[in-house]
């Protein structure tokens, strides 16, 4: 999986539908999946997930919080990274794997569950 992770082009839902995910924190991301790798109970320190490496370069999760105004997360960068993130060679330089594995378009495993 993770080859496959590492070489599908990204076609994200959230982009196409313009929408936009605020967890229970208050914290503006794009989607529940990028949100969701935020906390992952299996890490000790789930900072290790790629996700913290964007929200670290934009100043951290106060940056994201959507009580201060959506045009000041807007402002930080962050949806641009997470989708430039998608042009990276490998998800070891950079591509988030948790947008090649939710949005990935030759297998949609979101739709798949419903078959």
């Amino acid at each position: 999986m993770d080859a496959y992770y590492d070489t599908v082009p990204v076609n994200c839902k959230v982009a196409k539908s313009k929408s936009l995910f605020i967890s229970a924190e208050g914290l503006a991301l794009p989607c529940c999946w990028t949100a969701g790798r935020m906390y992952k109970w299996w890490h000790a320190d789930p900072r290790i997930e790629q996700i913290w490496q964007i929200i670290d370069s934009i100043g951290g999760k106060k940056m994201l919080d959507a009580r201060q105004g959506l045009e000041k997360v807007f402002a930080t960068g962050i949806f641009e990274q997470i989708q430039h993130s998608w042009n990276r060679k490998s998800c070891a330089d950079g591509k988030l794997k948790v947008c090649a594995s939710k949005c990935g378009i030759e297998w949609d495993p979101y739709t798949e569950q419903f078959r």
